[in-house]
């Protein structure tokens, strides 16, 4: 489990939003989306 996606996910569920999470650890929204479709793929 990449522990980047984790917090990326922590993030989300705390703001509310993918695009103010992908801000807040300074990655671009699609970028954060890529990163939480593997996110997760990995849980299923």
């Amino acid at each position: 489990m990449n522990i980047e996606a984790l917090t990326l996910f922590e993030e989300m569920y705390r703001k509310g939003s993918v695009s103010k999470a992908a801000e807040a650890c300074f990655m671009t929204p699609q970028g954060a989306n890529r990163a939480l479709r593997g996110f997760e793929a990995e849980l299923r």
